[in-house]
């Protein structure tokens, strides 16, 4: 089981993954086009949003997050992470160019997938790794949270539809 030590301290019980939805453009180039951090709640195993996990936007630029985080079946904002009372805005995803870089180098090796969302793990000695790859990875995510929501022009012009 990994022990992602960066993780640790917003759920004591689940490895919290960072999901990010990555696209080949006509020539093969891959593109990030949003990230989440996705992170457990109370004793869950498990971080992911529809098990009652949070989820924060990432700036897909800088590596932090952006804005609030949200539980499926709750109306709050969670600015603050609702089992530790970490603030979470602005908070930097450690080793961020590795989960740039690892993400990228994946795609490029599946060029007949052209959408994927990658559930990665950062581990407590700075490495990144591959959890999965999602060819249905969440869409709905993609509109509920975060300042860029309107991604299917950037999608569209990507994929030269």
């Amino acid at each position: 089981m990994y022990k992602a030590a960066s993780f640790i301290i917003f759920g004591n019980t689940s490895v919290n993954t960072i999901r990010v939805y990555s696209v080949l453009d006509q020539n093969g180039q891959p593109h990030i086009l949003k990230s989440i951090l996705r992170v457990g709640v109370g004793e869950s195993i498990v971080d992911n949003f529809h098990a009652g996990g949070v989820i924060y936007p990432i700036n897909i630029e800088y590596g932090i997050i952006e804005s609030f985080g949200e539980q499926k079946n709750s109306d709050r904002k969670f600015f603050y992470h609702p089992g530790t009372n970490k603030c979470m805005l602005g908070y930097a995803i450690p080793s961020w160019e590795k989960v740039i870089q690892i993400v990228k180098e994946a795609h490029v090796t599946l060029p007949t997938i052209r959408y994927i969302g990658w559930d990665i793990v950062v581990l407590e000695n700075g490495e990144v790794d591959i959890i999965e790859a999602n060819s249905n990875a969440d869409h709905a995510l993609f509109s509920r949270i975060g300042y860029d929501k309107l991604f299917f022009l950037r999608i569209q012009e990507l994929l030269d539809l």
